[in-house]
């Protein structure tokens, strides 16, 4: 099986019939597959997962990393920023891009650092949430 971490508004541009989610779990991709009248197929993770990456052109490249290539990516960037159990990342990035997904939120929690995850960001939000949160 392969999953994406997928952008709900991707389901249009995808002309999306049916959305592999995983079982049990609500998403806004979900909703908004529902939405579109699309089939769920309730599926189980298993080792592969796709990222849709940035692009010059009008449309993302899928990206597809192993669990490996996940892990080494979130503890290259550990060693680069060395969170650890005493620091909080504030983590304004959305979850479906690698950086907020990898670099802020997998490598703070695999150096058990806390993570506070915002909606996206929010410029009159920003000074709330770093005297809020206190990152590190």
């Amino acid at each position: 099986m392969v999953t994406a971490s997928l952008n709900p508004a991707y389901l249009d541009d995808l002309n999306a019939r049916a959305l592999n989610v995983q079982q049990d779990v609500e998403t806004p991709a979900r909703t908004a597959a529902e939405r579109r009248g699309a089939d769920m197929v309730e599926l189980v993770p298993d080792s592969a997962f796709i990222l849709h990456a940035s692009r010059t052109n009008l449309r993302p490249k899928m990206a597809p990393l192993s669990q490996a290539n996940i892990c080494a990516s979130a503890r290259h960037i550990g060693d680069s920023l060395a969170p650890s159990p005493v620091d909080y990342c504030l983590n304004i990035m959305p979850l479906f891009h690698i950086h907020g997904l990898i670099a802020a939120v997998l490598s703070s929690l695999a150096a058990g650092a806390g993570v506070y995850c915002t909606l996206g960001f929010n410029a009159l939000r920003f000074s709330q949430w770093i005297d809020e949160v206190e990152p590190t």
